[in-house]
């Protein structure tokens, strides 16, 4: 054994342990990562052990395999005469050396040689290390890499007015050399812009941001400390580290993470003095002892429709149609990224000369949504009836009610009345007066399969409606809001509760629509500020319709009006019915679309239903 270690201190003092450039550059190492002369010390061991041959021949002549690492402690404290204690202390899990990412360390394996158990993750060079004079600035390179100017400007991220209000003026004033540095945590589904807003953030609290140079294998924990210790003194740079999903999350479905000392991430967060933005796509798993250790926890969802609307014209105005932009804006978890992904698809034919047809575009934005599961693209825009007030049969009027909202500003109303009556077309006419977007969701935009995934559903509809500052319209509300008393599962209540409890904090403008109205649940109905029914026709709304409908189709009005006010149940959606039909029929004879008419009103009282047969002898 004592042969051994004369061996290995000859090889040491064969070399000098410290050669002419070595020394000046472990220098700066030491300077850099904060090291003691004993960290120093071992530090500058590994580094000969990794690149010299003859050093490791005579280390090796250890059987490492039977006591592993513990034997490579004891052969590095024997050989520097460093008490055991302080070695195993500088490389464990908590050591400076392990804990900044200098050395990587691999304790678990039986290795035959001493080599195998360390890795250098200084990124720089033995060459270098050993030959050449490296500097901070090279230190610093190893291990940030300059991010691109953020694409958003503040006007871009109005629709988040925390940002401009309190988070930008408040990274303005902070100061490199305060007590701790500043930690943002941003997240948000894939997508929605959570890198570019983290760079926007950094340049407007007058830095340039980094991001981390993650080596194979290597911890992000690590690595940002060590970007953090090297880069103390430059109070012009800041870190954003994307995707930290690793770094917080501890859901074991997830597999291995970061995550595996939640005391050293608190810790690491509270003693940095470096701005760092996060991302990640999800909370679901992060402690809350860890958030609260963010100065800012942004929630950075899709951006509302005028800003995709923006987005998408101008990364794709020039090669789709303006119906296909609003497909795209209308296209739920179309995110800010894919759009522009494409868009750079397009610039780069476009700069080819290629031409491509604007169907085979829209076709691989939709491929990349099923992809990701999220569906298709949104159908082509249903161009609406043209509602007319005077033409509703209503037991409200429309227009004094709609001049109303808009001076109250807000109003919760449910229409009720027969199928066809024009609920659905007095709320885009409602929209319209109140200049206000539309939101319109249907049970099977809301209904989930999943445990709580209605809920989830029906809370994300009013905070869509909340951000787009819209008309938030619950079509056939009865289909998923029925009487409660009337329940055979849980599920079915829990719904109605989540409905109620979203209702009751909603400052905006809601409108529901039923057909059913004795079905749906009393206390619902209660919190409706208005309960507006649109009947069928009166017989001169039916007849001043159907005047309308000759003149367009050019047909003459005649005696057969007399038969057209005795049908009772007209609706304008039996009008809207025949005029479709008159585009691929040539009937143009009054009598002819009365008698059609007849047949719409005659089908909703069941009278061409099948006879109903019953059991056993019938009467001749």
């Amino acid at each position: 054994m004592k042969k051994v270690y004369r061996n290995i201190k000859k090889e040491i003092d064969l070399h000098g342990f410290y050669p002419k450039g070595f020394a000046a550059n472990l220098e700066l190492i030491k300077e850099a990562y904060d090291l003691s002369e004993d960290e120093g010390l071992v530090t500058a061991f590994i580094f000969f052990t990794l690149a010299y041959r003859n050093l490791r021949r005579a280390l090796n002549s250890f059987s490492y395999s039977d006591r592993g690492f513990f034997l490579v402690l004891e052969v590095i404290a024997k050989t520097l005469d460093l008490p055991l204690e302080k070695v195993q202390e500088m490389l464990g899990p908590d050591g400076k050396l392990i804990r900044m990412a200098i050395f990587g360390v691999d304790r678990e394996s039986s290795n035959i040689d001493f080599e195998d158990y360390f890795e250098s993750k200084s990124g720089i060079s033995f060459f270098d290390l050993f030959f050449g004079k490296i500097d901070k600035k090279q230190l610093v390179s190893s291990i940030l890499t300059p991010c691109n100017k953020s694409r958003l400007t503040l006007d871009d991220v109005k629709y988040l007015p925390v940002i401009d209000s309190l988070v930008v003026p408040f990274l303005k004033g902070i100061k490199e050399e305060g007590p701790r540095g500043v930690n943002v945590l941003l997240y948000g589904p894939p997508g929605s812009g959570k890198t570019e807003l983290g760079k926007l953030l950094i340049e407007q609290a007058g830095k340039k941001a980094y991001t981390l140079k993650l080596g194979r294998e290597e911890k992000v924990l690590a690595c940002w400390e060590r970007a953090c210790k090297l880069s103390r003194n430059d109070a012009g740079t800041a870190i954003l580290i994307d995707e930290a999903d690793d770094v917080f999350n501890s859901d074991l479905v997830q597999g291995t993470t970061d995550r595996t000392n939640k005391a050293r991430i608190n810790a690491a967060l509270e003693n940095s003095k470096k701005l760092t933005v996060w991302t990640t796509n999800s909370l679901r798993s992060m402690d809350a002892a860890i958030i609260r250790r963010f100065h800012f926890v942004l929630k950075v969802g899709y951006p509302p429709r005028a800003q995709m609307e923006k987005l998408a014209q101008g990364a794709l105005a020039k090669s789709l149609s303006e119906e296909n932009i609003s497909r795209l804006v209308n296209t739920e978890n179309l995110s800010p990224a894919l759009v522009a992904q494409v868009g750079e698809i397009v610039d780069n034919l476009q700069g080819n000369k290629v031409k491509f047809p604007e169907d085979s575009l829209m076709s691989l934005l939709e491929d990349i949504l099923k992809a990701q599961g999220f569906g298709q693209l949104a159908a082509a825009t249903k161009k609406i009836r043209k509602f007319d007030p005077a033409l509703s049969n209503s037991d409200t009027d429309l227009e004094a009610l709609s001049e109303g909202l808009k001076e109250a500003g807000a109003g919760r109303l449910c229409l009720y009345g027969p199928p066809g009556t024009g609920k659905t077309e007095f709320c885009h006419w409602l929209a319209k007066k109140l200049e206000r977007p539309l939101i319109m969701k249907k049970a099977s935009d809301l209904l989930n399969c999943y445990v709580g995934g209605t809920e989830h559903n029906i809370a994300a509809a009013f905070e869509e409606a909340k951000r787009e500052n819209a008309v938030l319209l619950f079509d056939e509300i009865d289909s998923f809001l029925q009487d409660r008393r009337t329940a055979n599962h849980s599920w079915e209540v829990t719904q109605v509760n989540e409905f109620l409890t979203q209702m009751e904090s909603y400052e905006g403008y809601l409108v529901a629509t039923t057909n059913l109205l004795d079905l749906m649940d009393n206390a619902c109905l209660r919190r409706f500020d208005l309960k507006a029914k649109l009947d069928y026709m009166t017989d001169d709304q039916a007849e001043e319709m159907y005047r309308r409908l000759a003149q367009k189709w050019k047909f003459s009005v005649g005696d057969e009006v007399n038969n057209l006010r005795k049908i009772r149940n007209l609706s304008p959606g039996d009008f809207a019915a025949i005029d479709r039909r008159l585009r691929f029929t040539k009937v143009v004879s009054g009598e002819k679309i009365v008698d059609m008419l007849k047949v719409e009103a005659q089908l909703k009282e069941g009278q061409f239903s099948a006879a109903r047969r019953t059991i056993g002898f019938l009467d001749n």
